[in-house]
């Protein structure tokens, strides 16, 4: 730095203003030459630890990192705090088939953080008729407070080779009675006639095999099939010939499921 005139000018406590002449002040000594760049090389090692918060939504990693300096090497500790990619945390029951275009509405609970606009997450959903299916979700506006909407973008059945043996009794109105055994790919038991049409095991006007017996009355009669006809689900006894009983929707069934 080159020599510099100054002057040294005063405000005293009357509010009286002292100017000195002017004077120099010296060039001093030049100092040593800094660094000519900065750090060109940063090695981070392998973490010595990584933690995740409870939620399981937050990782910190820790570990060493190496930089040269000044021609040496230098070392020191590095922590990283970041978010851990988002995951749907449990098996989500829908009522219906999930097709792409459609939303999902999630809880926080079912999540292990907040999510963020426009990020994707994947999600395992079972329908009332217990197929399974893999989604892809990007997360979209709407919803309320703690809840969040996903669009779908893709989904793909899960095929299950289980399969299992419903054993179902049921009583109805006035003196007739049934029992029956049909195989499906569910295992959840079936409630209701109306749970039983929703398997997806029935087309119109097909016979699906359900070995069981009728009792209307006193009249008892072997049965050998359920069939679909036009929304309506008939239990086939057989006597000679065919004696279908429709079954009301709303009516309460018994089941036990064997896996098979």
């Amino acid at each position: 730095m080159a020599d510099k005139s100054v002057k040294l000018k005063l405000t005293l406590s009357d509010e009286r203003i002292i100017e000195s002449n002017a004077f120099t002040l010296p060039q001093g000594p030049v100092g040593p030459a800094g660094p000519a760049t900065l750090p060109n090389y940063v090695s981070f090692e392998k973490p010595t630890s990584v933690s995740v918060n409870a939620s399981g939504g937050e990782r910190t990693v820790t570990g060493v990192a190496e930089w040269e300096a000044a021609g040496a090497m230098e070392s020191g500790e590095y922590h990283i705090v970041d978010e851990e990619p988002l995951v749907f945390t449990q098996v989500g029951l829908i009522f219906s088939r999930p097709v792409v275009g459609s939303n999902i509405l999630v809880t926080l609970s079912n999540l292990n953080r907040e999510p963020h606009l426009n990020e994707y997450c994947t999600f395992f959903t079972q329908d009332s008729a217990g197929k399974n299916y893999v989604c892809v979700g990007k997360h979209s506006t709407g919803g309320t407070t703690g809840i969040f909407q996903f669009n779908i973008v893709s989904v793909v059945e899960i095929s299950s080779s289980k399969k299992y043996l419903h054993n179902i009794s049921g009583k109805f109105a006035g003196t007739f009675a049934m029992s029956l055994q049909v195989i499906t790919n569910s295992s959840a038991p079936i409630t209701t006639v109306e749970h039983l049409k929703s398997l997806g095991i029935f087309a119109n006007q097909n016979n699906v095999p359900a070995s069981g017996c009728a009792l209307q009355g006193t009249d008892f009669r072997p049965a050998y099939c359920l069939r679909y006809v036009s929304g309506n689900l008939y239990f086939i006894a057989f006597n000679g010939v065919d004696s279908p009983y429709q079954l009301n929707d709303s009516q309460v069934l018994t089941d036990f499921v064997v896996e098979i």
